[in-house]
């Protein structure tokens, strides 16, 4: 429905209809940097995608609101969804960055249909803007809460962290139907539940030294390991690979 309702899961499958819109931070994000010097870019905004059928939420980590990233985010949304063996064939978005040329051009040459709120409506993508103030409510009670237990370490510029952890426990949370949204979009009941995977984010994570890793040992007085920070889980790596920062490099790695 127009005024934002979602519909029925009955009356529609993953990807008939997907709700989108953008979160903008005057906070800084911090970009994961795996090897090297800590990035000197920042996030500054985030694109969400939230599936009517599943409640699936997709969210891309971008450095501004315009067109250009948008659209970036649309196909790595759709490439996901493919993936998982669906098709996106409508968006409903605001008036905004959803209504230029750009994205209503990537939209037409996929056949995708798309409708828009109206102009100072955002009850009409009520999907969407409900969802990211769920999310976003979450991360911040994630962040802050890790904040006050670490705060010579946890600092707000991990809040893209915090973030994309909050959608992984959206996306790994059963309903009603004892079904994830990640199970009821790629139609596959998983083997066990990814919850157990989680710790609190921000707590403390031992990471076997590297010699050790590689079968070699070390001396015997010297740490068999080093403390990191649990960011949550890579989407580069099996499910069960955490990101962890390390506070002397400021590098995130997997």
């Amino acid at each position: 429905p127009s005024d934002g309702t979602p519909i029925k899961a009955e009356h529609v499958k993953p990807g008939d209809c997907v709700s989108t819109d953008q979160l903008e931070s005057n906070s800084p994000g911090r970009v994961a940097v795996w090897k090297g010097q800590p990035s000197k870019r920042f996030y500054h905004a985030c694109t969400f995608f939230t599936d009517h059928a599943s409640n699936k939420v997709h969210i891309t980590l971008n450095y501004s609101t315009g067109a250009e990233e948008a659209v970036t985010s649309k196909h790595r949304f759709e490439k996901m969804a493919s993936e998982n063996g669906v098709l996106i064939k409508k968006y409903r978005g605001d008036n905004g960055v959803y209504a230029t040329y750009l994205f209503k051009s990537s939209c037409e040459v996929l056949n995708q249909a798309q409708d828009f709120s109206g102009v100072g409506a955002k009850h009409q993508n009520g999907v969407a803007e409900r969802m990211i103030g769920t999310i976003t409510r979450r991360a911040r009670t994630m962040l802050l809460h890790a904040t006050i237990l670490w705060p010579e370490i946890i600092t707000e510029d991990l809040w893209p962290f915090a973030l994309k952890m909050a959608v992984d426990v959206h996306n790994a949370t059963p309903n009603s139907s004892g079904l994830s949204p990640d199970e009821i979009f790629s139609g596959h009941k998983a083997t066990r539940c990814r919850l157990k995977d989680f710790h609190p984010f921000g707590c403390p994570v031992f990471v076997l030294e590297a010699s050790l890793q590689n079968g070699h040992k070390i001396p015997k007085w010297k740490p068999r390991s080093r403390m990191g920070v649990y960011l949550g889980h890579s989407h580069f790596h099996t499910g069960s690979v955490t990101l962890v920062f390390n506070p002397s490099t400021g590098r995130v790695s997997p």
